[in-house]
């Protein structure tokens, strides 16, 4: 496109080169609108829809003092079972080995914070 401009200011002169550039600027962002919006353009975006969740915790299910066992090793993190519930448990702040039995220390959002006994 610039060679073209050049061109026409070589050959056609001075208002055949200003027309030309007045014609690619107002082009240009029109056929750029006009790409995006057809097929090709949309495969070239991104267009991903997260349609994930986060587990919610049921509270009536858990109470503090409730026991079970850890299910992986809570590192803090990790899975738990309590009340034939297996959800996400974090530790009061030592590591627990999967296997070991835990007590509900308090309830959170979408963990249950526990403690080895």
């Amino acid at each position: 496109m610039g060679y073209s401009v050049y061109l026409a200011f070589l050959h056609y002169g001075n208002m055949a080169g200003i027309l030309t550039v007045i014609f690619i600027i107002t082009l240009i962002p029109v056929l750029f609108f006009k790409f995006m919006k057809s097929k090709a353009g949309k495969k070239m975006q991104l267009d991903t829809k997260i349609t994930g969740i986060v587990d919610v915790l049921e509270k009536e299910h858990f109470k503090v003092g409730d026991q079970g066992k850890a299910i992986s090793r809570l590192a803090p993190i990790g899975k738990v079972e309590i009340n034939s519930h297996i959800v996400e448990g974090k530790s009061t702040g030592d590591f627990i080995d999967d296997g070991a039995t835990i007590e509900v220390v308090s309830l959170q959002d979408n963990k249950l914070i526990v403690k080895q006994i």
